[in-house]
């Protein structure tokens, strides 16, 4: 079989592409074995990349930063004229696999994808396997989305400062639910208390869909979670949007006004995801790499399944401004968990 018919037949596969968690998966192992075959040469300009990349995802297929994962892999194999393999590696809150990243070699070559929980985790927990922010290289971020302060419909209230006149009437009374102790909407909850001068009772789950829907059942009466866990629920009208976490109105909830708009100033909290490299990695393939990231996310792929997931528009930072981010946020949170005495299960 000749290497032009196996280049058409690459080619052909890939402008097939579906943006479903199936098809990702399938397709992304089929590049990567379309792309073993000596059917390009070295690109010019990347001297680096002279073997197989790997991607660790510290969490299980299927899931949608996995999915995005896999989307940018086959971005990037074409960028690098390399395969790229995704290595799944969930366990410990994704502390497996992000061990497994702090101890690869630092020649650009691997790359981890986290989340915000890296930083909340970095917070929280006193024994990792690992120093957040000495073991790691941030590379590029990759997505941004404001959280959404949802209340149950039972309690008849409109917007945050209702809520917030309401746990004032009823101290002690009101409840609301997170993901578990230490996660990001956790902690999202105690800066929003703290804003506004009320105290609610903590309720932890095992992840965010219990809680959504005990929310929705009137079981609990407040949640500050992601777009993407509040959907089904709010199309339902099963819970109420009061508030984002944004700096200004997401534009596809224009009729949600902004936590500062309602009176709590400084309250502005996003959720973000990025890929960082072993601490070690040298600038220059840091900067190659933010710069091939960034571009992979301008395709359409990309840019489509952002919309769905109901992530913000990119925008993309240097790998710089990323480690100052990632840096914050592990100082933002371990302020709040000292204050709080705010510790990991």
């Amino acid at each position: 079989m000749s290497t032009d018919y196996m280049n058409r037949e690459r080619d052909a596969a890939v402008g097939r592409w579906m943006i479903s968690r199936r098809s990702i998966i399938t397709q992304s192992a089929l590049l990567g074995l379309s792309l073993m075959l000596p059917a390009y040469s070295k690109a010019a300009g990347e001297p680096f990349a002279s073997k197989p990349f790997q991607v660790i995802v510290p969490y299980p297929p299927g899931g949608s930063n996995d999915s995005l994962a896999r989307l940018i892999a086959l971005q990037l194999a074409r960028k690098f004229q390399q395969p790229v393999l995704v290595d799944n590696r969930p366990g410990a809150g994704g502390g497996i696999g992000i061990r497994v990243l702090a101890k690869s070699v630092a020649d650009g070559h691997t790359l981890g994808l986290v989340s915000s929980s890296f930083a909340t985790s970095a917070a929280v927990s006193a024994k990792l396997p690992f120093d957040p922010i000495k073991d790691f290289e941030p590379v590029a971020r990759i997505t941004s989305s404001a959280l959404l302060v949802l209340v149950s419909p039972h309690l008849g209230v409109r917007d945050l400062q209702g809520f917030i006149a309401l746990a004032r009437q009823r101290p002690g009374m009101l409840s609301y639910g997170s993901s578990g102790v230490g996660s990001l909407n956790h902690f999202a909850a105690e800066l929003v208390m703290d804003a506004a001068g009320v105290r609610l009772v903590h309720v932890p789950y095992r992840g965010m869909a219990p809680a959504m829907a005990d929310l929705a059942g009137g079981h609990l009466d407040l949640v500050i979670t992601s777009e993407s866990s509040a959907r089904a629920f709010l199309n339902k009208r099963n819970v109420v949007a009061i508030a984002t976490t944004s700096a200004q109105r997401l534009p596809h909830l224009s009729t949600v006004p902004t936590c500062r708009e309602s009176g709590l100033s400084e309250i502005v909290i996003d959720a973000w995801a990025g890929f960082l490299a072993p601490a070690g990695t040298p600038a220059d393939k840091l900067a190659l790499l933010n710069g091939a990231i960034n571009e992979a996310m301008t395709s359409p792929e990309l840019s489509k399944a952002l919309k769905l997931e109901g992530a913000s528009a990119f925008e993309p930072l240097t790998a710089t401004e990323f480690k100052s981010l990632v840096q914050s946020d592990i100082a933002r949170w371990r302020k709040i968990a000292r204050a709080k005495r705010i510790e990991a299960d």
